[in-house]
């Protein structure tokens, strides 16, 4: 990310159906590609359900709209609940 951006939202580790938040997330690393951290706002909810979470987001360094899906965790075979 890039250092002349400030981020005065919480970054959030659970599956909570909030916006104004940001979701972060690691990309590459395959094939000898160095790995890079990706950061969003999560600005609207577009939909819940079952297996998670569908958020409205923009890209911190790129100000590109995205859809991101935050699934719930699975434990035991038993879905967790993600509101």
């Amino acid at each position: 990310m890039a250092d002349d951006k400030e981020m005065s939202a919480p970054v959030m580790d659970g599956n909570e159906a909030v916006t104004g938040h940001i979701i972060s997330t690691t990309i590459g690393g395959k094939n000898g590609e160095p790995k890079q951290t990706v950061s969003y706002m999560a600005e609207r909810v577009v939909g819940t359900g079952s297996f998670g979470v569908v958020f409205q987001a923009k890209c911190l360094e790129t100000e590109r709209l995205w859809l991101l899906r935050r699934s719930c965790k699975i434990e035991d075979t038993r879905i967790v609940n993600c509101s």
